[in-house]
């Protein structure tokens, strides 16, 4: 009956141990051997559907926007770069680099920056927002 009790004590304090005792640091190993970290080098390809004709492929696309009744006032453009750094450069340098971008001509650039219809004004004040009611 000694001997049991003794296997018993020696088997709780042996659990107090690992559980209470060094338990966090056995958990912390653990997750560190559970979790890994590893970079997959990936490239984009073209998505085909079953007669290998392209469904979708990764372009170069520009996002650019501009309000024509602002931008006679500005002398400056501020170009983000790549590093996330900027270029300040003058407004007719910048639209020679637009102009160039899109592969058109300055003067066609400077025109439809100059454009009123080009606004980005939302509501349009020319036409009414809402409607004046159902019509059967």
């Amino acid at each position: 009956m000694i001997v049991g009790f003794a296997v018993f004590a020696l088997i709780g304090c042996r659990l107090v141990w690992v559980q209470v005792i060094d338990g966090p640091t056995l958990s912390a190993a653990a997750q560190q051997l559970r979790t890994v970290s590893q970079d997959i080098p990936f490239t984009r390809v073209e998505i085909l559907d079953e007669r290998g004709r392209v469904l979708a492929r990764t372009v170069l696309t520009y996002d650019i926007v501009t309000d024509p009744s602002q931008s006679s006032a500005f002398d400056a453009f501020d170009i983000p770069l790549p590093d996330r750094s900027v270029r300040h450069v003058a407004r007719d340098q910048g639209i020679t680099e637009l102009a160039q971008i899109l592969g058109l001509d300055d003067s066609v650039v400077k025109k439809a920056l100059a454009e009123p219809e080009n606004s980005p004004t939302w509501p349009d004040p020319s036409h009414p927002m809402w409607s004046s009611g159902w019509r059967i």
